[in-house]
Protein backbone atom coordinates (compact mmCIF):
# COMPACT_ATOMS: atom_id res chain seq x y z
CA UNK A 1 0.00 0.00 0.00
CA UNK A 2 1.25 3.16 -0.84
CA UNK A 3 1.23 6.17 1.46
CA UNK A 4 0.77 9.81 0.94
CA UNK A 5 3.22 11.83 2.01
CA UNK A 6 2.50 15.16 3.72
CA UNK A 7 2.10 17.13 6.68
CA UNK A 8 -0.11 15.78 9.43
CA UNK A 9 -2.61 17.80 11.74
CA UNK A 10 -0.56 18.18 14.71
CA UNK A 11 2.62 19.56 12.43
CA UNK A 12 0.53 21.96 10.85
CA UNK A 13 -0.75 22.96 13.94
CA UNK A 14 2.76 23.79 16.11
CA UNK A 15 3.57 25.73 12.67
CA UNK A 16 0.51 28.03 13.43
CA UNK A 17 1.27 28.59 16.78
CA UNK A 18 4.62 29.63 15.81
CA UNK A 19 3.75 31.55 13.81
CA UNK A 20 1.05 33.15 15.54
CA UNK A 21 3.31 33.91 18.54
CA UNK A 22 6.10 35.31 16.32
CA UNK A 23 3.23 37.75 15.26
CA UNK A 24 2.31 38.90 18.61
CA UNK A 25 5.83 39.64 19.52
CA UNK A 26 6.38 42.02 16.12
CA UNK A 27 2.76 43.70 17.09
CA UNK A 28 4.33 44.42 20.74
CA UNK A 29 7.45 45.48 19.38
CA UNK A 30 6.14 48.21 16.87
CA UNK A 31 3.53 49.25 18.88
CA UNK A 32 6.40 50.43 21.57
CA UNK A 33 8.19 51.67 18.87
CA UNK A 34 5.43 53.63 17.68
CA UNK A 35 5.11 55.32 21.52
CA UNK A 36 8.74 56.04 21.64
CA UNK A 37 8.22 57.56 18.37
CA UNK A 38 5.63 59.83 19.54
CA UNK A 39 7.47 60.89 22.67
CA UNK A 40 10.47 61.63 20.59
CA UNK A 41 8.33 64.14 18.56
CA UNK A 42 6.67 65.83 22.04
CA UNK A 43 10.13 66.16 23.40
CA UNK A 44 11.61 67.62 20.23
CA UNK A 45 8.58 69.97 20.00
CA UNK A 46 8.97 70.71 23.64
CA UNK A 47 12.28 72.12 22.95
CA UNK A 48 11.49 74.00 19.68
CA UNK A 49 8.28 75.95 21.87
CA UNK A 50 11.00 76.56 25.10
CA UNK A 51 13.65 78.56 22.19
CA UNK A 52 10.70 80.23 21.12
CA UNK A 53 9.89 81.51 24.81
CA UNK A 54 13.13 82.07 25.52
CA UNK A 55 13.55 84.43 22.40
CA UNK A 56 10.30 86.13 23.25
CA UNK A 57 11.46 86.81 26.64
CA UNK A 58 14.62 88.26 24.82
CA UNK A 59 12.35 90.66 22.60
CA UNK A 60 10.08 91.40 24.84
CA UNK A 61 11.23 91.38 28.40
CA UNK A 62 9.21 88.59 30.05
CA UNK A 63 7.18 84.97 29.10
CA UNK A 64 3.89 85.53 27.19
CA UNK A 65 0.98 85.25 29.87
CA UNK A 66 -1.39 81.94 29.07
CA UNK A 67 -4.23 83.51 26.99
CA UNK A 68 -7.83 83.15 27.99
CA UNK A 69 -8.47 79.77 25.97
CA UNK A 70 -10.84 77.40 27.47
CA UNK A 71 -8.07 75.62 28.04
CA UNK A 72 -8.24 72.76 31.04
CA UNK A 73 -7.55 74.37 34.33
CA UNK A 74 -6.72 77.81 33.22
CA UNK A 75 -3.63 76.15 31.57
CA UNK A 76 -3.62 77.16 28.07
CA UNK A 77 -3.30 73.79 25.84
CA UNK A 78 -2.62 72.31 22.41
CA UNK A 79 -6.43 70.69 22.17
CA UNK A 80 -7.22 74.36 22.18
CA UNK A 81 -7.01 76.35 18.56
CA UNK A 82 -5.27 79.09 19.98
CA UNK A 83 -2.36 77.54 21.77
CA UNK A 84 0.71 79.92 22.22
CA UNK A 85 -0.09 82.13 19.70
CA UNK A 86 1.42 84.78 21.40
CA UNK A 87 4.78 82.68 19.93
CA UNK A 88 3.85 83.26 16.24
CA UNK A 89 6.63 86.11 15.87
CA UNK A 90 8.91 83.04 17.15
CA UNK A 91 7.99 80.45 15.11
CA UNK A 92 6.55 79.79 12.02
CA UNK A 93 3.94 76.76 13.32
CA UNK A 94 2.95 76.19 16.59
CA UNK A 95 3.65 72.41 17.69
CA UNK A 96 0.84 70.38 18.90
CA UNK A 97 1.15 66.82 20.42
CA UNK A 98 1.21 63.89 17.77
CA UNK A 99 -1.71 62.47 19.43
CA UNK A 100 -3.27 65.56 20.68
CA UNK A 101 -6.45 64.72 22.52
CA UNK A 102 -7.79 65.73 26.23
CA UNK A 103 -5.23 62.94 27.32
CA UNK A 104 -2.00 63.56 25.08
CA UNK A 105 -1.35 67.25 25.17
CA UNK A 106 0.84 70.43 25.66
CA UNK A 107 -0.22 72.75 28.55
CA UNK A 108 1.28 76.14 29.33
CA UNK A 109 0.61 78.63 32.67
CA UNK A 110 2.92 81.48 33.62
CA UNK A 111 3.40 81.63 36.81
CA UNK A 112 4.54 84.77 39.55
CA UNK A 113 7.82 85.12 41.00
CA UNK A 114 8.20 82.63 44.61
CA UNK A 115 4.89 80.55 43.65
CA UNK A 116 4.76 76.85 44.40
CA UNK A 117 7.88 77.41 46.54
CA UNK A 118 9.98 78.74 43.94
CA UNK A 119 12.47 81.13 45.12
CA UNK A 120 10.96 84.55 44.11
CA UNK A 121 14.81 85.88 43.25
CA UNK A 122 14.26 83.58 40.08
CA UNK A 123 11.53 86.01 39.11
CA UNK A 124 8.38 84.49 37.20
CA UNK A 125 8.18 81.44 35.43
CA UNK A 126 6.32 79.49 32.77
CA UNK A 127 5.72 75.68 33.45
CA UNK A 128 5.35 73.96 29.85
CA UNK A 129 3.83 70.14 29.95
CA UNK A 130 3.70 67.58 28.19
CA UNK A 131 0.78 65.29 29.56
CA UNK A 132 0.51 61.31 27.87
CA UNK A 133 4.03 60.25 28.08
CA UNK A 134 3.52 56.68 26.50
CA UNK A 135 7.24 55.18 26.59
CA UNK A 136 8.43 55.74 30.12
CA UNK A 137 12.11 54.20 30.84
CA UNK A 138 13.15 56.04 33.86
CA UNK A 139 14.61 58.43 32.57
CA UNK A 140 14.08 62.00 34.06
CA UNK A 141 13.34 64.19 31.31
CA UNK A 142 11.55 67.27 33.22
CA UNK A 143 13.31 70.18 34.21
CA UNK A 144 12.36 71.96 37.05
CA UNK A 145 15.51 74.45 37.62
CA UNK A 146 15.19 76.01 40.82
CA UNK A 147 11.99 74.60 41.91
CA UNK A 148 13.14 70.53 41.48
CA UNK A 149 13.76 70.63 45.60
CA UNK A 150 10.25 72.35 46.22
CA UNK A 151 8.14 70.12 48.38
CA UNK A 152 5.27 72.31 47.65
CA UNK A 153 4.72 71.98 43.63
CA UNK A 154 0.70 71.23 43.07
CA UNK A 155 0.49 67.73 41.02
CA UNK A 156 0.25 69.80 37.78
CA UNK A 157 4.14 71.44 37.91
CA UNK A 158 5.07 67.89 39.34
CA UNK A 159 6.49 65.12 36.86
CA UNK A 160 5.20 62.44 37.01
CA UNK A 161 5.29 58.79 35.04
CA UNK A 162 2.70 60.43 31.95
CA UNK A 163 3.58 63.69 32.12
CA UNK A 164 6.96 65.92 31.95
CA UNK A 165 6.91 69.45 33.34
CA UNK A 166 9.71 72.30 31.83
CA UNK A 167 10.49 75.36 34.03
CA UNK A 168 11.75 78.67 32.67
CA UNK A 169 12.89 81.54 34.60
CA UNK A 170 12.74 85.41 33.88
CA UNK A 171 15.47 86.34 36.19
CA UNK A 172 17.84 83.38 35.18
Amino acid sequence: MDRARGFTIVELLIVIVVIGILAAISIVTYSNMQAKTRDSIRLQDIATIRKALEMHKIERGGYPSASANPGINAWEVSVDSGFLQSLSAQLQSIPVDPTNSTSYHYAYYRDAAGSYGCPASAGAFYVLRITGLESVDGRQVSDLGPCASSTTLSSSRRPSQTQAVFMGFENR
